[in-house]
């Protein structure tokens, strides 16, 4: 969660086609989740591009891994 927190990141560009890769490779799951996590920790090592986290979000989200923080409840 704190790397799709950051405000940037490296380059996304090369992760999408990447994570499409790995699903459309006989829906390599392993493959795919690597790749989310690569594009983490390349975040969390900085970088300068603020398309990052929100990729790292989107590519989460075609994976069914939800990477916001749930909203605190209302009371």
């Amino acid at each position: 969660l704190d790397a799709a927190e950051r405000p940037t990141g490296p380059d996304p560009t090369p992760y999408p086609a990447r994570l499409r890769h790995a699903l459309d490779d006989d829906l390599d799951a392993p493959g795919a989740r690597a790749v989310l996590l690569e594009l983490a920790d390349a975040i969390l090592a900085g970088g300068d591009d603020p398309r990052a986290p929100s990729v790292l979000r989107e590519l989460g989200a075609l994976c069914g891994v939800a990477l916001d923080r749930p909203a605190a409840p209302v009371e």
